[in-house]
């Protein structure tokens, strides 16, 4: 708490000292008494521009002022009070100038991380639409079969060349549709096939590293993997789809 102390005290310091030596320059040059009035004034702006010089530091990234409010053994809190004293004093005596250059940096940056908060909130919104396009809505559920749905852990003989079809019109409507990222009812859909049956197809390519589950806003999404498109060639060899 002590070094927030002598930094308030070294520039109200540099403040005074800056305004008194432009007071009495000024006075000197215009051959007017010297008067209270324009001393205050000096002052003032001087010390403005003084409590202005720490924003100055850090548009600058100077380690100064971070080494007087905490010091350690590599640094000299003398010698950075004495550096700061002068980067005040400097300042001070240029009071007006001072204070135009950094309000106009500060404007500069602010309008500079207000372009770059529109382009990334730009980009977001860009990146948004994209997932928009790539998520397929929740359709109506197909019109279930009559023959009834065969379970993925079926494994009659008889019944998994049936099984090994399903799973290839699965893998089939993942790739075969606009989006990338399909839903549970828009797949039961294209491929004829229950809702159970479809969402028991996906959790067994899934639990294989055929397909990925995408959880999103309107609920969980579906797409294909590296591994289901190299399933999928193996199913087209086997039941060819006509492409």
């Amino acid at each position: 708490m002590w070094q927030a102390a002598y930094v308030i005290l070294v520039l109200g310091s540099a403040a005074l000292l800056g305004g008194l030596v432009r007071w009495v320059r000024t006075a000197s040059r215009s051959e007017e008494p010297l008067s209270c009035r324009t001393f205050l004034r000096f002052f003032l702006t001087s010390l403005a521009a003084a409590f202005l010089v720490p924003l100055f530091l850090s548009f600058t990234r100077s380690e100064v002022l971070n080494n007087i409010l905490s010091p350690n053994k590599s640094t000299s809190l003398s010698e950075n009070l004495f550096l700061l004293f002068a980067i005040a004093l400097a300042a001070s005596l240029g009071a007006e100038r001072f204070i135009s250059s950094v309000s106009q940096r500060l404007l500069q940056d602010l309008q500079k991380h207000d372009q770059e908060i529109k382009t990334l909130q730009k980009n977001i919104t860009l990146h948004e639409r994209y997932i928009q396009m790539l998520k397929e809505p929740e359709i109506g559920p197909p019109e279930p079969r009559v023959e009834g749905a065969i379970g993925v852990a079926a494994v009659q003989p008889e019944k998994a060349k049936l099984l090994d079809e399903d799973v290839r019109r699965v893998l089939e409507a993942l790739v075969g549709s606009p989006y990338r990222l399909r839903s549970l009812s828009g797949l039961a859909v294209d491929t004829d096939l229950p809702l159970e049956r479809v969402r028991e197809i996906l959790e067994r390519l899934k639990a294989g590293g055929a397909v990925m589950e995408v959880a999103t806003d309107e609920g969980p999404r579906w797409a294909i993997t590296a591994q289901g498109y190299r399933m999928l060639r193996a199913r087209r060899g086997l039941f060819p789809s006509g492409d």
